[in-house]
């Protein structure tokens, strides 16, 4: 019983729209608040607010655990990393547009198949966002994978997701950003 809460807490702390929030001190600048300001909108807040109001009103887990239910919840994170990526590269934050439109890219394909099957959010919202940074930054962050050991661990021993569909997501999420850094540096 202790593992699975855990397992839960895991699943809270490293959700996806939490992580990408994480890693903003290490490459944006804290001093410009308006950029964080927006940054926590655009990737914090809008792919979860609708979640979030639905399981208060006790129509949805917060997990979203059931396939059919999952696609109508990405439109939300789906117009704010879009927005993110189209007002950041306006605004000249090449880094921060880059990373909203990995956020974009990686999801939208989560998206799509999720119509089909039920693919492991939680490792595409780490596996993502570390390959973002390795990218950008350097191999120096490397040991940012180790999380998905973590959070791979948490969903399964839970029993969230299978082993194909948290491995699917990990690298689903590493394919489809490192094809979206590499075309768009």
């Amino acid at each position: 019983m202790k593992s699975n809460t855990i397992a839960i807490a895991i699943s809270y702390i490293f959700n996806a729209s939490f992580y990408s929030i994480y890693l903003l001190p290490i490459f944006a600048d804290l001093k410009d608040i308006f950029t964080i300001a927006l940054s926590i909108i655009f990737l914090g807040i809008m792919p979860i607010i609708f979640i979030v109001i639905q399981s208060i009103r006790g129509r949805i887990d917060m997990f979203v655990s059931q396939r059919k239910e999952r696609p109508k919840y990405f439109i939300p994170a789906l117009i704010g990393y879009l927005t993110g990526y189209i007002l950041f590269s306006l605004l000249n934050k090449s880094m921060l547009a880059l990373y909203h439109l990995s956020y974009f890219t990686v999801t939208f394909t989560i998206f799509l198949i999720s119509f089909k099957w039920k693919i492991s959010v939680h490792m595409a919202g780490i596996c993502g966002p570390n390959t973002f940074i390795i990218l950008t930054l350097g191999e120096k962050y490397i040991p940012l994978y180790l999380l998905s050991i973590l959070v791979g661990w948490a969903r399964y021993r839970l029993k969230a997701h299978t082993f194909l569909q948290l491995f699917m997501g990990g690298i689903i999420a590493i394919v489809v950003t490192f094809f979206t850094v590499i075309y768009m540096r």
